[in-house]
């Protein structure tokens, strides 16, 4: 039984060992503010704004308009700020 509990913790010890070798690898990454955008390449951002929309894009649907309108206006998607 000692041997047992021996080898478990043995065990526990290099799979934590290998665990925090792998986690230390990893990219922490760097959180967006507005001193580090201007950093960032344009082509290869995407950073979705922080101000309201404009009443003339709050009237835009989510949707994409076809020619034919199957969907009743009623159940078209609109801004949050509609509802």
């Amino acid at each position: 039984m000692t041997l047992f509990l021996g080898v478990a913790s043995l065990l526990f010890l290099f799979s934590g060992a290998f665990t925090m070798h792998h986690i230390r690898k990893i990219d922490i990454g760097i959180p967006l503010t507005r001193s580090n955008t201007a950093d960032l390449p344009a082509v290869d951002s995407l950073v979705r704004a922080s101000q309201e929309p404009t009443d003339k894009q709050a009237d835009v649907l989510v949707r994409p308009i076809t020619d034919v309108q199957s969907t009743p206006p009623e159940q078209l998607l609109r801004s949050a700020n509609d509802r």
